[in-house]
C-alpha cells in the first residue's frame, strides 16, 4: 500500500502586489519547493502572510498612482521609504516637497 504523493503549497505576492499560488506534489516535492522558493525570493517576491481564520496580513503602504500597485515601505540607517519594483529597477514615492511642487 502506498500513501498519497507529498504535496507543498506556495502562496506569495509579487513586487507588483500581485498574490500568487503554486501547488507543488510528487517524490521530489522538497527539492523542488526550496528551488521555487529561492527563485521567488530572488525575482523580489514576499511571503503572503495572512492564512485563512489567522492573523492578517500586514498593512500595505501608500498606493503608487502612476503605476497602481502599494508601496512597501523599508528602513535602513534610521531612514525609512516607500518603493516598489517595477520592470528592473524601483519607484520610490515622491517627498511631499516633490509632491508640492
Amino acid at each position: 500500500m502506498t500513501g498519497a504523493p507529498a504535496s507543498f503549497d506556495v502562496f506569495a505576492v509579487s513586487p507588483e502586489g500581485l498574490e500568487v499560488h503554486f501547488q507543488l506534489s510528487g517524490e521530489k516535492v522538497y527539492a523542488e519547493s526550496r528551488k521555487l522558493l529561492a527563485q521567488l525570493v530572488a525575482d523580489g517576491f514576499t511571503p503572503r502572510t495572512q492564512r485563512a481564520g489567522r492573523g492578517s496580513q500586514a498593512p500595505q503602504g501608500p498606493l503608487c498612482e502612476q503605476h497602481g500597485v502599494n508601496f512597501r515601505q523599508y528602513a535602513k540607517d534610521g531612514k525609512t521609504w516607500f518603493a516598489h519594483k517595477q520592470g528592473d529597477g524601483w519607484c520610490n514615492q515622491p517627498t511631499k516637497k516633490e509632491q508640492a511642487g
